[in-house]
């Protein structure tokens, strides 16, 4: 797996994080010195709707 493949595996982790706690408004997200845009579902679950988050660096 390269640097950059795990580089993304963090930042999704930490942008569901977020969106587990309030809704993103904004289509793209900074993080850090990096730029992504993202497609923001809502999944339902037990414990509620849930934020998942497809990144794609741009």
């Amino acid at each position: 797996m390269s640097d950059l493949e795990v580089t993304n595996r963090q930042v999704e982790l930490n942008l569901v994080l977020l969106t587990s706690c309030r809704m993103l408004s904004s289509s793209y997200v900074s993080y850090e010195s990096f730029t992504f845009q993202f497609q923001l579902m809502r999944v339902f679950s037990e414990s509620g709707y849930l934020g998942r988050v497809s990144l794609r660096h741009l």
